[in-house]
């Protein structure tokens, strides 16, 4: 997987946990800078669900609102929540660290990334990518 695709799916991945991040994104991102299908398509049903006032934009949420419209890419959304939601990750990574250092005697910081890092790094990418087309 590249970068520019596990950067889309943990900024996806995170507008579908239960933590709101949209703001982050807000003004940022467009459904059009997303390389992949199903990732563009997801955004833009999250955007519309943010324009309409919608507080939550999870899988359930998105399946509760668009109904049959989004049953082929429901599987999509919970594994890109589970797999790539931020603060799934990131707390992950820090219980790796803690046990690592607990086991090693080692004393490796835990991560200070925050989502927004994420957020910015995939606007540089598409930056880069306009620049070389």
């Amino acid at each position: 997987m590249s970068t520019r695709q596990r950067i889309e799916n943990i900024i996806i991945g995170t507008l579908l946990d239960l933590e709101d991040h949209y703001d982050d994104c807000r003004g940022y991102i467009t459904d059009d800078m997303f390389r992949d299908e199903t990732n563009r398509r997801i955004y833009g049903l999250i955007t519309k669900m943010k324009d309409e006032g919608c507080k939550h934009t999870d899988p359930c949420s998105i399946f509760d609102r668009f109904g049959e419209d989004v049953v082929d890419i429901v599987a999509r959304m919970c594994e890109l929540c589970n797999e790539f939601s931020f603060e799934c990750r990131k707390i992950r990574y820090n219980e790796m660290v803690f046990i690592s250092n607990s086991l090693n005697g080692t004393e490796y910081p835990v991560t200070n990334i925050e989502f927004i890092d994420y957020v910015r790094r995939f606007i540089n990418i598409q930056i880069e990518d306009e620049k070389r087309n």
